[in-house]
């Protein structure tokens, strides 16, 4: 697992962004919304399986911050 590998959160397809830990089992992940809007959110390794570490809304809007854009176009470009 590595920066810019995809996983999935529930049926949600997402790009991680960075890891938080060595042990790589929290990130930041950048997702499409099913509005088409690119979230930002952290996400953890919960056994086998990835979720939002907070269950209700909390990412920002990735579109708005630079640092997210080359992760933002990977989403849009359909490749990942």
């Amino acid at each position: 697992m590595d920066i810019k590998d995809i996983i999935y959160i529930g049926q949600t397809k997402a790009i991680i962004v960075q890891f938080y830990n060595e042990e790589k089992t929290e990130c930041e992940v950048v997702y499409m919304d099913h509005k088409g809007m690119a979230i930002n959110e952290d996400a953890a390794l919960n056994g086998e399986k990835w979720e939002f570490k907070i269950q209700k809304p909390c990412g920002g809007y990735a579109d708005n911050n630079t640092r997210l854009s080359p992760f933002v176009q990977m989403l849009k470009s359909k490749k990942y």
